[in-house]
């Protein structure tokens, strides 16, 4: 029996079995990563906004606007980003903004995401109202 001529197609065999999986985790990581940063700075300039507003409402409506703006920054639907606020503008209270982001599974910069499962990542930021300002 002869083992020549086998090496080259090992090789190969080995390198898409192998290499390529890996290479797509790798190349995933980037975009769950841009996710995971949209949502954070989403929830803390979402609270933020939330503490500087003179009402609640117009808080709750700037808060929203910047769903929309953060998605657009990021290149994400503004679907896979949602808002939700807990709290009251009384001095030394704190407002909560909870931040979920969904995920692809598989996604590729430059050739795009797999369709398919979808996980969700979430964050929270509290901000505190200022204990001396004034409330109308």
């Amino acid at each position: 029996m002869s083992d020549r001529g086998s090496a080259p197609l090992e090789l190969a065999l080995g390198a898409v079995v192998i290499l390529v999986p890996v290479v797509l985790v790798v190349l995933s990581l980037a975009p769950w990563l841009e996710r995971q940063l949209a949502a954070r700075v989403l929830a803390r300039e979402a609270a933020r906004v939330m503490v500087l507003a003179d009402t609640y409402e117009e808080g709750a409506e700037r808060a929203a606007a910047l769903v929309d703006e953060v998605a657009t920054n990021y290149g994400i639907a503004t679907d896979d980003l949602s808002l939700r606020l807990e709290g009251d503008l009384v001095r030394g209270g704190a407002i909560t903004s909870f931040v979920t982001v969904r995920v692809p599974v598989l996604g590729v910069p430059g050739i795009g995401s797999v369709v398919g499962p979808v996980w969700q990542w979430s964050t929270r930021h509290v901000e505190q109202v200022d204990l001396y300002r004034s409330l109308p």
